[in-house]
């Protein structure tokens, strides 16, 4: 139910641009993702699809308070990965994969438009490549099986989905995903 009013608001606030919206849906400090129905434990390995500035990870971190397996951070880009990557740095956050590359349905390389903001997107018109991977894929290759998916990347949600289809089947995830 929370995640259907979440949607309503967020509906209101793209048709009106009025900010109150977003204040009623509280997303603005990504509790959205972390919802009570949520059992957090010692041994999340969370994926944070659209890593940003590292602002989901410090939410995350402050949900588990600081008690997690693992943490892959993937953020494609290449104003926005070197302040993800110095935040994590800087605060000594221990077991955390930084990725610099996209999620999608495939491993491959596509064009972006890197704003800078959370408005940046996979375009054909983008200035920027990119390196995507599925997680299907970046998953056989690691020693962790994802416990919590979360996703806020753009608009190429549902071809990540696509790409995650076996690990999400296999692992069962939870899973917050951006529409």
């Amino acid at each position: 139910n929370r995640s259907k009013e979440i949607f309503d608001y967020m509906l209101n606030l793209r048709k009106t641009n009025d900010m109150e919206w977003a204040k009623q849906a509280n997303c603005h400090d990504h509790t959205c993702y972390f919802l009570p129905e949520f059992d957090i434990s010692d041994e999340e390995v969370f994926v944070d699809a659209g890593g940003y500035d590292g602002d989901t990870i410090e939410d995350f971190l402050k949900v588990c308070s600081s008690k997690y397996k693992h943490i892959y951070s993937f953020e494609p880009d290449d104003l926005l990965f070197p302040i993800l990557k110095e935040v994590v740095n800087q605060n000594g956050y221990p077991n955390i994969t930084i990725c610099q590359m996209g999620l999608y349905q495939e491993e491959t390389v596509l064009k972006f438009d890197n704003r800078h903001t959370q408005g940046s997107l996979i375009s054909d018109n983008g200035g920027l490549k990119i390196s995507v991977i599925d997680l299907d894929s970046f998953f056989k290759k690691e020693l962790f099986a994802p416990t919590f998916i979360k996703m806020d990347i753009e608009g190429a949600e549902r071809e990540a989905l696509k790409g995650c289809e076996s690990t999400i089947k296999t692992f069962f995830p939870k899973l917050a995903i951006c529409i």
